[in-house]
């Protein structure tokens, strides 16, 4: 397992909204593990639909102890592909091993929530990053091609609190202020705190056509933080002339800034 020998750390420095900087450890990674490029969705904005994965989990696992003699681990991330298809028991006891290895380590699993029930109750499972791209149980199934986890289900779920809901930004569906609000306020009534709003990327021509350029993202992000905004406040001060104060001060091809 020479591969770790290539592994190289970089200091982060992460600043937030209010300016406050936080220091990364340099020896902490992430993992992303692909468990298939299989998936029973058909999204338009989406490139996995074939291809199967041997994952090998004695390998993984001799991986991991092999890596924890160089690094530390922050967050395993399983994802796909639907990682629900076939192999979740595989899942399971990579990370069982791993918080062996790696007593700190989060993990985390990535799914359209047509399975959601078969992640139900799994305690080496510490989040649930579930995409739901319409608050409407109909309009979220015709974007994905398939019955995904309904309302219900999300209401009965009993791990919501590991639930992070992704939401991706589509020209016709959720696409501005509005319809964020009402996005937002359904998870709310759900009782799930953790979401996000995602972009887009350019995959194929549908995504061209129908992704939300980051000029309307901005504008819709402002909108969120500050509700009724003038947006020329924004805008430069105009500069005011102390010789022209009354209409007669006007001549033929005066400029004035305004």
């Amino acid at each position: 397992m020479s591969w770790t020998k290539n592994i190289q750390f970089r200091h982060s420095t992460c600043y937030d909204c209010n300016g406050k900087n936080t220091e990364f450890n340099d020896n902490v990674i992430d993992i992303y593990i692909v468990t298939t490029r299989q998936c029973n969705a058909a999204c338009k904005f989406c490139e996995y639909h074939t291809g199967n994965i041997n994952l090998n989990t004695d390998w993984i696992i001799e991986a991991f102890k092999k890596l924890s003699r160089t690094a530390t681990v922050g967050t395993i991330h399983f994802t796909g592909g639907e990682t629900t298809l076939s192999v979740t028991d595989k899942m399971v006891k990579i990370c069982t091993e791993a918080k062996k290895i790696f007593p700190l380590v989060k993990t985390s699993v990535n799914t359209n929530g047509s399975r959601l029930k078969s992640l139900e109750g799994i305690n080496v499972l510490d989040n649930i990053a579930l995409s739901r791209h319409h608050y409407d149980d109909e309009i979220n199934n015709q974007i994905f091609g398939i019955n995904t986890a309904d309302t219900d289900i999300l209401d009965s779920f009993k791990d919501k609190h590991k639930l992070h809901l992704s939401c991706n930004l589509i020209k016709g569906y959720v696409d501005n202020e509005e319809e964020i609000r009402k996005y937002l306020e359904y998870v709310s009534k759900l009782g799930i705190c953790d979401i996000g709003l995602v972009s887009l990327m350019k995959i194929n021509k549908y995504c061209e056509e129908l992704k939300i350029d980051k000029y309307t993202l901005t504008d819709i992000v402002n909108d969120l933080q500050k509700p009724n905004r003038d947006p020329r406040d924004d805008m430069p001060r105009p500069v005011l002339r102390k010789d022209i104060l009354h209409i007669e001060d006007l001549k033929i091809g005066t400029k004035l800034q305004g």
